[in-house]
């Protein structure tokens, strides 16, 4: 009904969605948002809602999906695996997964996190379309189109495409991924056991590369000897093991705790 016969006690449809809140259960590296709304973007272009939603359901999307997460458009950078793609009201939502074991994911992870997010951008294929007119604007009425890919991008041409969830990831939780390893090199007792322990935990590639990684190791040993505390003073007792002397940890030792706590 026109707005101006509502009156109280009138039940009214609206189409929202809302963004879940970052919960402990989302997997690192998991993105939610607006890749597109029929807002007028920046070139003019206006998206009917469901233009794309006969695209996702043939061509689908994850592992065996034809339609990708990229990063600028480039077909060389992908980012990830799409989970979710659907209209939602008038906007097309996605849900994704960033492979954080990749360098320049987590690059781009951490930049998204920095700036409170990125944003998304549509590429897809032309088929039905029309010039009109909207709000006395002349737009490009984009009704229907085979969606490629799904972009995370720095400025949008639609102002409506944001993440709106970044699950931020404990920054200590690589060290519960790596619990067996490091109880590993600690039962070592023989440098022989350390080096053999080292390559086959994946922290070198080879015996060998173990030889040369506890080679440097060794040559930084200073760095953690008994030395005067950070007021100046010198240390009035030695510590029972002179290479963990905690005096001069004191800027770490909370993340200190969280480590042993761990093994």
């Amino acid at each position: 009904m026109p707005h101006k016969d509502w009156k109280a006690g009138d039940v009214l449809q609206h189409d929202m969605s809302f963004a879940p809140q970052v919960a402990a259960e989302l997997p690192d590296g998991f993105i939610s948002g607006i890749a597109s709304s029929p807002t007028i973007d920046s070139y003019g272009h206006v998206v009917v809602p469901g233009a794309f939603d006969a695209s996702i359901k043939k061509k689908g999307f994850g592992k065996n999906g034809g339609i990708k997460l990229l990063a600028h458009h480039d077909p060389k950078f992908v980012m990830g695996g799409i989970k979710k793609l659907r209209t939602v009201g008038k906007n097309l939502e996605i849900e994704a997964e960033l492979a954080l074991k990749s360098a320049r994911v987590r690059d781009l992870y951490e930049e998204a996190k920095v700036a409170d997010g990125l944003s998304f951008s549509v590429g897809f294929r032309l088929e039905d379309f029309e010039f009109t007119e909207i709000n006395d604007e002349e737009v490009f009425l984009i009704k229907s189109g085979e969606l490629t890919e799904v972009s995370i991008v720095a400025f949008p041409a639609c102002p409506d495409a944001h993440m709106h969830v970044i699950k931020q990831e404990d920054d200590l939780a690589w060290l519960t991924d790596i619990r067996t390893a490091l109880i590993a090199l600690k039962d070592t007792d023989t440098l022989g056991e350390l080096e053999r322990a080292l390559a086959a935990n994946g922290f070198a590639p080879s015996r060998n590369g173990a030889h040369k990684l506890f080679a440097a190791m060794k040559a930084c040993a200073h760095l953690l000897q008994d030395k005067p505390t950070h007021d100046g003073g010198a240390s009035s007792k030695a510590p029972p093991h002179p290479l963990l002397d905690a005096s001069m940890l004191a800027p770490v030792l909370k993340d200190l705790a969280k480590v042993q706590a761990l093994l």
